[in-house]
């Protein structure tokens, strides 16, 4: 099976990712079979041959998920349904509700210190 998707080029702290048609198995920085585009993620610079990218999906070739949201084909990721993130706000909520509380029955309790004379 084959696969499009990005190999990373460019230098340290510079990323530039290049779209690439390769065997599905094989690592991501391989030879690749045919080039089909660029991105370069702090331009948000990108050019894809999207007519050799429709010849080859007709041939069988799969997108990567990440090569899928740039095309738009697929929509970002909705963290906000995600079962850890949602626990953990509720955590977050319980602590912020508790602790106003607590402060308001502490000031309740204490009594007014008086102030040192000199």
């Amino acid at each position: 099976m084959l696969k499009i998707r990005l190999t990373r080029v460019g230098s340290k702290n510079n990323p530039h990712y290049r779209l690439i048609l390769v065997p599905a198995r094989t690592k991501r920085n391989t030879k690749a079979l045919e080039i089909l585009g660029f991105f370069n993620p702090k331009t948000k610079e990108m050019k894809f041959d999207n007519e050799k990218i429709k010849q080859w999906r007709e041939k069988g070739a799969q997108l990567s998920e990440t090569v899928q949201r740039l095309l738009g084909e697929k929509p970002k990721r909705d963290y906000s349904k995600n079962k850890r993130v949602l626990e953990k706000q509720a955590k977050l909520a319980e602590k912020k509700e508790v602790a106003p509380a607590k402060t308001e029955a502490e000031k309740a309790t204490e009594e007014p210190k008086e102030t040192p004379k000199n």
